[in-house]
């Protein structure tokens, strides 16, 4: 009888342990699932400090208040006697095609932004030279091609 009964508190003792240690496993398998989803939204958070709001959309979100004073501090180099066609190429060359859609749809300017940046450089020279020779703002000019 000593041999059972040594046999029935073995198995009683190692059922303890047996869900002591499947716990842990589940606690493990749960730790490494939340270390996962924190590295995703780190990384989502990171996307969204460099401009992209996330994977589905990544389209790049640009300050309007920024692309305005880009337009005014072109509009500004021009009426001081810069080149209108070097401040302009340098514009179309320091943006990507994303960001000249951004700045040619808050500035509302009359330019198909789903032209190339080459079109969208010589209409906004155009434009910038009839305002010039106007002295109206580019705006003004949405029936003039």
């Amino acid at each position: 009888m000593d041999e059972i009964g040594n046999r029935f508190e073995l198995v009683i003792v190692m059922s303890p342990a047996k869900k002591q240690l499947e716990q842990l496993r589940k606690v493990s398998r749960l730790a490494h699932e939340l270390t996962a989803a924190i590295d995703e939204l780190v990384a989502d958070s990171e996307e969204a400090e460099h401009g992209y709001l996330n994977e589905r959309d990544a389209r790049p979100v640009f300050n309007e208040i920024e692309l305005k004073e880009d337009y005014q501090r072109l509009r500004a180099a021009v009426a001081s006697g810069a080149s209108i066609e070097i401040e302009v190429a340098e514009l179309i060359e320091n943006s990507s095609k994303d960001r000249l859609k951004a700045f040619l749809k808050s500035n509302g300017l009359p330019i198909d932004s789903n032209s190339s940046k080459s079109a969208i450089q010589s209409q906004l020279i155009q434009l910038l030279r009839q305002s010039k020779a106007i002295g109206a703002p580019v705006k003004t000019l949405a029936g003039v091609s």
